[in-house]
């Protein structure tokens, strides 16, 4: 197999000696003219449409890294409970007969005795879309059609 690609090689080399100086100059201006093309074809135009998709796709991209900031900012900021918050739920509470106790910034707990159960839920949404209080535990009693009594648990 060698021995015939240096065969073939020398043949090639015999045809190149044979050629008129203009059909060399025109050989090798085909060939660079191949290289170049090849070379564009191949990574010049995927490179281009490469970035071509990147500039296309970066202004949804600001706009996720904004809206993932705006998240994280709301979410460090909900992260504290101040004591107007445990002072908003306790005036919350006295208007519903609810006692709120806490122990610095929560977790609350909320000690109540013959409310009104619609009374109560209102209270719990409110906590949390005023403050972001959840449910972390609920100790209820019924003691008449629509009336609790118990203890509730509230934490971020």
């Amino acid at each position: 197999m060698n021995a015939l690609a240096m065969q073939r090689f020398g043949g090639l080399s015999q045809r190149w000696a044979a050629m008129t100086a203009r059909e060399r100059v025109l050989v090798s201006g085909g060939s660079v003219f191949l290289v170049l093309a090849l070379i564009i074809g191949l990574w010049v135009v995927p490179l281009l449409r490469d970035i071509q998709r990147i500039e296309r796709d970066l202004p949804r991209l600001h706009q996720q890294k904004a809206e993932v900031e705006r998240l994280v900012a709301a979410a460090a900021g909900r992260g504290q409970v101040s004591a107007a918050s445990a002072d908003g739920l306790r005036q919350l509470g006295d208007g519903l007969g609810i006692k709120v106790a806490a122990s610095g910034a929560g977790p609350f707990t909320l000690e109540f005795d013959k409310i009104s159960f619609n009374g109560l839920t209102q209270f719990l949404a409110q906590a949390r879309r005023n403050h972001g209080l959840t449910v972390r535990q609920a100790e209820l009693n019924r003691q008449a059609a629509g009336v609790v009594s118990g203890r509730v648990v509230l934490a971020q």
